[in-house]
């Protein structure tokens, strides 16, 4: 309820990201900034959400993979890449996390109706994880 009221949002989700930026896009905002803060071994992704003030909703993204890792983070990695010769390490970390959570969800998946279908998912999900490690910065990282 206080969502609908504010004009500006400061995030910083434990979990549920995917769900936490498709919420945003439902409420009308935008995310301005978004960084992956370490402290010690654990890793925070902190955001910040804007009001859009737009008639209309904002579409979902172009690449699903914006809904699971923001899109202003995988630039800024890229960016990063490319002006200073490695990536945003904080995010590099966050992804390897990641993937590496998928695969042992994946390896332990038990049989039933759903689970092909889930397996499928995970796995692209995963492929699509690397391609955006690759992108931002360079190989490396096993498969």
């Amino acid at each position: 309820a206080a969502a609908n009221r504010a004009e500006l949002l400061v995030l910083q989700p434990m979990t549920a990201v995917c769900e936490v930026r498709r919420y945003l896009r439902e409420k009308n905002f935008t995310i301005r900034g978004e960084v992956i803060a370490k402290e010690g071994k654990r890793l925070y992704n902190v955001m910040t959400a804007a009001k859009n003030h737009a008639a209309k909703q904002a579409e979902p993204p172009d690449d699903a993979i914006y809904d699971y890792i923001g899109k202003r983070l995988i630039t800024a990695a890229k960016t990063a890449r490319e002006t200073v010769g490695e990536g945003y390490a904080p995010l590099g970390e966050y992804i390897t996390r990641r993937v590496n959570a998928l695969t042992v969800a994946i390896e332990t998946m038990r049989g039933g109706a759903d689970t092909a279908e889930k397996r499928a998912e995970f796995t692209a999900l995963r492929a699509r994880l690397l391609e955006v490690y690759h992108d931002c910065y360079g190989g490396g990282h096993s498969k």
